[in-house]
């Protein structure tokens, strides 16, 4: 598990749906993220692109390394 993804979610007291909604934001629309999405990237059962990562380390105010391990974000 992520767990300092998880960590950032919850400090940020978002819930998965506006994480990807506001991640969304930032990104184009080939690379557009769900709720579903968010879980999997916790439960490491999917990978984000760089993009993705990017994104989701905007809205959360870290950066990629801190949330996905260098394996994790690609």
């Amino acid at each position: 598990m992520r767990k300092q993804f998880k960590i950032a979610i919850i400090e940020a007291e978002l819930k998965h749906q506006p994480l990807a909604a506001a991640a969304n934001k930032h990104l184009c629309s080939d690379r557009r993220l769900s709720e579903h999405n968010i879980t999997q990237f916790i439960t490491e059962r999917k990978n984000p692109t760089p993009e993705q990562a990017a994104a989701l380390a905007r809205v959360l105010g870290c950066s990629v390394s801190e949330l996905f391990h260098p394996e994790g974000a690609s």
